[in-house]
């Protein structure tokens, strides 16, 4: 289980409430939490002898998207990635302070000054490029009201292209928008196993 959810919801808490998480790691992030987490199951899984090391892909939904976006930009042993639920840049984000929030889920409050001033030295193609070469697929949905905007990813994965292209794998990010909203729709699933097929 992801921190906050299954069996790592804090005591008394609703899912998704980091509370419990930063009383007892002030100084952690709950990304970096489940970065660190997402490694140690990686070191798992290239430990077993009937797992090929060579051919690992993650693949994340909403907050998992999220997840795998980071797990592909700073694990090398990531060797494809399928990110749905997308996001929306900082620079572009209307409401920049969910990332840094008070209360609930508090992905990562080391940016609340940085949000305050909205001056932000990195965005979300820096880690798309940190992704590169490895294949990336982004499914966004075009009606998705919560996180994700389209043409904010649109334009990070522009700006990422020209990492992708200056290693050889131009084809290797690609953007695909649908109109099922928050949902993993059967098109969705079917694109996302498209993409392994592909590249794996």
């Amino acid at each position: 289980d992801s921190i906050t959810a299954g069996e790592r919801i804090g005591h008394g808490l609703k899912p998704y409430d980091t509370k419990s998480f930063y009383k007892d790691y002030p100084k952690m992030s709950a990304l970096g939490k489940m970065l660190q987490d997402h490694t140690y199951a990686l070191d798992a899984l290239s430990e077993a002898k009937r797992v090929d090391s060579a051919r690992i892909g993650v693949i994340g939904h909403g907050l998992g998207g999220c997840n795998a976006l980071f797990a592909a930009a700073f694990d090398e042993r990531v060797q494809v990635c399928v990110a749905s639920g997308g996001f929306t840049r900082f620079a572009d984000d209307k409401e920049p302070q969910r990332w840094a929030s008070e209360e609930g889920f508090v992905y990562w409050p080391q940016l609340r000054e940085v949000i305050k001033k909205r001056e932000f030295a990195f965005d979300w193609e820096h880690i798309l490029a940190l992704c590169a070469p490895s294949p990336t697929l982004i499914l966004t949905a075009l009606n998705d009201p919560s996180l994700s905007n389209t043409k904010s990813c649109e334009k990070a994965g522009k700006l990422a292209k020209g990492v992708y292209k200056l290693l050889g794998a131009s084809d290797a990010l690609t953007q695909v928008s649908h109109s099922d909203g928050d949902d993993l729709s059967p098109d969705v699933i079917i694109r996302a196993d498209d993409w392994f097929e592909r590249w794996l």
